[in-house]
């Protein structure tokens, strides 16, 4: 199950470094199971007059609280290994970084969503996606500009989101959504981007479209050698700008079929140079099962170690039904794992789908 933290700041001046509030929401499966909010004493202690129009907050509130360097060890365990949500994200997003960077402390590579972009896909005819027109539509009555009560109607907006398009996640969420997760890594913010579905689907089923045969000098047909060249091609892009990143590091994973139209060995060192444990067959140590796509190279072998393979074209659709009925049973002994297609674990890693569709 997937920790999202809702997120919002305050700030005393138009310094992205002037955090004065901070609210923090904590939900594990769509449900808040806790919540924190502080005020902190900004580096300078001045308010401008338009931000205190804003939230109300002045200097005699703050100038007897905790610094951002102070707070910042309880904030970060509460950070720790969740995304974070917000209401454009982007700005919360840069005040974490900058207000980081002032105290010269290190973050943590952290992933990010939006839920103004979410508002916009779940319900586009608003007038406008701002936090109360959206809070308005959907009935929320909360305090605008108290940086809990907004972390709150942002985690009441994502989950009124997963409501409406019956998603069971929040990667669910994201698929149905076309929503490309942002991320902060150090101290850049990359923002979370929505794009088009169907030019994302057409575009990452590389295996799936119908490729030109090459025949070898003694008549047999091979791979399709340009679908392969351009795989590797794209497999290779990626690698360049998000392997020095390590997005999979620490994951334990399986991988059915391929990625990307790569025969299924270098799909597998695909996922080990961002940082993934790459496991043979299904054990109690996965956290991910990637359902990739069928790679016309190679024999795809079967994933549960009872010695048994699949030649190219043979019993695909059985041998994922079986693995699928394994994951279930896994689950039902309290093993946690999370399911991925090929597009969501491309929403995972920063830059990926972007260079898949050609941008």
């Amino acid at each position: 199950m997937e920790r999202i933290v809702a997120i919002d700041f305050e700030t005393a001046n138009h310094q992205p470094n002037s955090a004065c509030q901070v609210g923090l929401v904590v939900m594990e499966g769509f449900e808040i199971v806790s919540e924190r909010s502080w005020l902190i004493r900004p580096p300078r202690l001045y308010f401008s007059p338009q931000c205190v129009r804003v939230h109300g907050l002045t200097a005699r509130d703050c100038m007897n609280q905790p610094s951002w360097k102070e707070l910042w060890p309880e904030i970060r365990e509460i950070l720790s290994k969740s995304v974070l949500l917000g209401h454009n994200v982007g700005f919360d997003a840069r005040v974490l970084t900058e207000t980081c960077k002032h105290y010269e402390l290190p973050i943590p590579p952290q992933e990010i969503q939006c839920t103004r972009l979410l508002a916009k896909r779940v319900w586009p005819a608003l007038d406008g996606h701002g936090l109360a027109n959206v809070a308005q539509h959907l009935g929320l009555v909360f305090q605008h500009h108290d940086a809990l009560e907004d972390a709150r109607a942002s985690a009441t907006i994502a989950r009124l989101a997963r409501d409406k398009t019956r998603s069971g996640s929040f990667l669910e969420l994201e698929e149905a959504t076309g929503l490309l997760r942002g991320a902060i890594r150090v101290d850049r913010v990359q923002s979370p981007r929505a794009i088009r579905l169907h030019r994302m689907q057409s575009e990452i089923e590389v295996s799936a479209r119908v490729q030109s045969k090459v025949y070898r000098a003694d008549g047999v047909p091979s791979a399709a050698s340009h679908g392969l060249r351009r795989a590797k091609t794209l497999a290779q892009t990626i690698l360049d700008r998000a392997a020095s990143l390590q997005p999979l590091a620490g994951k334990q994973v399986l991988l059915v079929d391929s990625l990307l139209g790569l025969d299924r060995q270098e799909a597998i060192r695909f996922l080990e140079s961002l940082g993934a444990e790459v496991h043979a067959q299904l054990n109690f140590k996965i956290q991910y099962v990637i359902f990739g796509v069928p790679s016309a190279a190679a024999a795809t072998p079967s994933l549960f170690g009872d010695g048994t393979f699949l030649g190219v074209g043979e019993g695909t659709d059985p041998e994922v039904s079986r693995i699928a009925q394994e994951i279930d049973k896994r689950r039902g002994l309290g093993q946690t794992i999370v399911s991925l297609s090929q597009r969501q674990l491309l929403a995972l890693i920063p830059c990926a789908a972007e260079i898949v569709r050609g941008d």
